[in-house]
């Protein structure tokens, strides 16, 4: 379950104006920029309970087409459970934040 403050936190973190502006020049410039899929899904989550839902989504559509979004595969699956595997060791282990 998501916390009252959770929607205001995330919207905290975008802010559409002169900046974004910027940060998409800079998405444009002479290399490739990644976007992981799972990530992109995050943030598409946090923006559809934005009370700036309109010019976020328009944001972060722009964002996704300057991007190559990455999609995850076998490979994302055994580098992943590599990774827990060795947090659960060091007893560090991936836990649910503000569900």
């Amino acid at each position: 379950m998501r916390k009252a403050g959770d929607a205001a936190r995330h919207e905290r973190n975008f802010r559409v104006g002169e900046q974004d502006a910027g940060f998409l020049e800079i998405l444009r410039s002479d290399r490739p920029w990644y976007l992981p899929a799972i990530a992109l899904g995050e943030y598409r989550f946090g923006v559809v309970s934005s009370t700036r839902r309109a010019a976020l989504e328009q944001w972060l559509t722009e964002v996704e087409v300057a991007c190559v979004v990455l999609a995850p595969d076998a490979g994302t699956a055994r580098h992943y459970a590599a990774i827990r595997d060795t947090l659960r060791r060091a007893n560090t282990p991936i836990r649910r934040v503000g569900w």
